[in-house]
């Protein structure tokens, strides 16, 4: 949700349309993905070791 929020207040003209598969719960205290992937950054440059 609030991907979807900051998508919507940076383009307010109503013009942009978010595809989507699903949408996470939130993000925790540490702004990863809940529930989920976690810390989707790291994960986008292989798995953790």
């Amino acid at each position: 949700p609030e991907g979807i929020d900051h998508v919507r207040k940076t383009f307010p003209e109503d013009r942009t349309t978010v595809w989507c598969a699903a949408i996470d719960e939130c993000l925790n205290e540490h702004k990863y993905i809940v529930p989920g992937l976690g810390d989707a950054g790291d994960l986008c440059f292989g798995g953790k070791e």
